[in-house]
């Protein structure tokens, strides 16, 4: 007799750290090491919230026959979406109760804004007072093209500020 037994060996391969709006592609490759046909192959994914795939969160793929010392590499397309470490789990079933896991882990780092004001709490009518609007970025990521924008209380006028400030034509933001 010879005996033919099918196995699954699934592995998934890609980025340990992006920067949130950057791809996040995961390569799975899943393979028969086994010495029979595994029939009916399925890959399943799950995708994490801070990444995004354009099908959803779940993902079911059809990867049909693998013979022996065959395999086969799917392209997992994903988006970085959100800040924060994240787990893609992926599945692979078969025929016969052929049952395989693989797991990938990403850092995805984004940029975290903070902004502060300060100056006095209290104003005299017609007295000028200094505002100073503070922006910080304590985030992981670089931040470009930041604005930010203030409206002033009743009562206040814009008179003037730095690195480019400028006020709105109602002179109120």
């Amino acid at each position: 007799f010879q005996v033919e037994e099918p196995k699954l060996l699934v592995k998934i391969k890609g980025p340990d750290t992006v920067i949130v709006g950057e791809p996040a592609t995961q390569m799975v490759t899943i393979s028969n090491p086994g010495t029979g046909v595994a029939q009916n192959v399925v890959l399943e994914a799950i995708i994490p919230k801070g990444l995004e795939h354009a099908k959803g969160r779940e993902l079911t793929i059809g990867v049909g026959s693998l013979g022996p010392g065959e395999s086969r590499s799917i392209r997992i397309a994903l988006a970085a979406v959100g800040g924060g470490d994240h787990i893609v789990l992926v599945k692979a079933n078969g025929a016969a109760n052929l049952k395989q896991r693989a797991a990938s882990s990403i850092k995805v780092i984004a940029p975290s804004l903070d902004v502060a004001i300060n100056g006095p709490s209290l104003r005299y009518i017609n007295r000028r007072g200094k505002y100073e609007i503070t922006v910080s970025n304590s985030g992981g990521a670089s931040s470009d093209n930041v604005r930010v924008y203030h409206e002033l209380p009743e009562g206040f006028k814009f008179i003037k500020a730095s690195n480019g400030g400028k006020a709105d034509s109602s002179g109120r933001g």
